[in-house]
């Protein structure tokens, strides 16, 4: 009898002959999410069941429920294909919970294939009996207080008494990776978020408009990508300073000035994709709900793009976001104060900008050389969950230090 977590998915199922590279890419990051507190995982009937301490069980039960592609895992006891065992194991579990008030089971029993003994309803039959009379509880098949699952697979017999509600989505890593302007708000925390749901790895790009980079590590731009490495292990936060556009484009028309920053921001992005092999760009923007968020606006940020543009909350309206945010545990750090770039813009934006008018003024001010001139000004700052302190080093330098691009966890 062994204490094992079982993990399921969902989505990985329908990747046909790909299956196998999603499902070792899962173990990778379940692997990595939980360090060394799994020995053993393995593979079996469309389960990953890994083997652990019962002491270690609340860390794990924390972690799993983080990792992308797990669609719901649970605690469980592997026995072998024994009906004793599996008896015994029932009637341990259902004394334990009548002491603790339950007064009625059901037994949900799925084979996996023809591994052993009777069909699943004749074992749920033979097993239900013995419970109930070996513990003294009815059986209820519709809202039981205790509720028993067994599966029955290859490696032996899976008993568990809940299921947790994992993420669900495709494993990190397997979706390639992109450039994601994180502003710290609460928007492109929650896209970025949705972009990991989908199996990619974000780098995080941010512009910063503090004297110093040591402002955005001990500020809540960091906290926000902490959070989020709870969920992929690791966050790549690419920081680049924001005064000298400022100063360039400080004699612009305000009903300008915004889609061009947004379009500066897109074309530096492109920049860093081409540098680490990322396949594109994305933004935390809602159609319509700010000025530069328009479907002209977004047009006119985007126009000659090398890249495909992302904008994971397009369709979400503000409280949807909102919502979003708080059950993920990254509201409270995105609405703290800070002196966002994007807030230092005009108050007053044209929402119908000509395309023409941005690359006119993109070109006039020459914010191409800017940005070759920001690159080496920029720093990358590594985040790791649970960390307070982060290392941090200039751009150009770490570029050096890798051949390929970087994908945490």
């Amino acid at each position: 009898m062994n204490d094992v977590f079982v993990a399921h998915y969902s989505e990985i199922s329908l990747r046909g002959a790909n299956r196998g590279r999603y499902v070792g890419l899962l173990i990778r990051n379940i692997r990595s999410m939980l360090g060394g507190q799994v020995s053993k995982i393995t593979h079996v009937d469309a389960r990953l069941v890994g083997v652990v301490s019962a002491e270690n069980w609340d860390e794990l039960d924390r972690k799993l429920g983080r990792v992308f592609g797990v669609a719901w895992y649970t605690r469980a006891t592997l026995l072998p294909h024994d009906y004793e065992e599996l008896k015994r194991r029932c009637v341990e579990i259902a004394l334990h919970a009548k002491r603790s008030g339950a007064r009625t089971f059901g037994i949900r029993v799925r084979r996996a294939g023809e591994y052993w003994g009777a069909n699943s309803l004749e074992l749920a039959r033979m097993l239900g009996g013995d419970v109930k009379q070996l513990c003294g509880l009815e059986v209820d098949l519709e809202q039981p207080d205790l509720e028993l699952f067994v599966d029955i697979v290859k490696s032996g017999i899976l008993v568990y008494t809940s299921k947790h509600k994992g993420p669900g989505g495709l494993p990190l890593g397997s979706s390639g990776s992109v450039i994601h302007l994180l502003s710290g708000g609460v928007d492109s925390a929650v896209a970025a978020w949705l972009l990991m749901k989908r199996g990619v790895t974000p780098f995080y790009l941010h512009f910063y408009a503090y004297p110093s980079v040591d402002h955005v590590v001990d500020s809540k731009v960091a906290r926000v990508a902490r959070v989020l490495s709870d969920y992929s292990g690791g966050s790549t936060l690419i920081a680049v300073p924001f005064t000298k556009y400022q100063l360039a484009s400080i004699r612009l028309g305000e009903r300008v000035e915004p889609v061009l920053f947004r379009y500066f921001m897109r074309r530096f992005a492109e920049r860093v994709a081409s540098a680490v092999g990322a396949e594109a760009v994305s933004f935390g923007d809602s159609i319509g709900q700010v000025a530069s968020q328009t479907l002209e606006n977004i047009a006119a940020v985007d126009q000659g793009s090398q890249l495909p543009v992302f904008r994971p909350l397009l369709t979400y309206n503000k409280q949807e976001t909102i919502d979003l945010a708080r059950k993920l545990g990254l509201y409270e750090h995105a609405v703290a104060q800070y002196k966002d770039c994007c807030a230092m813009v005009s108050r007053h934006p044209n929402t119908r900008v000509a395309k023409e008018r941005v690359r006119e003024a993109y070109d006039k001010l020459n914010l191409d050389g800017l940005i070759q001139e920001l690159e080496d000004e920029s720093y990358v700052i590594l985040i790791q969950p649970n960390e307070t302190t982060h290392h941090q080093m200039g751009f150009k330098e770490w570029l050096k230090t890798k051949t390929t691009p970087v994908k945490p966890h």
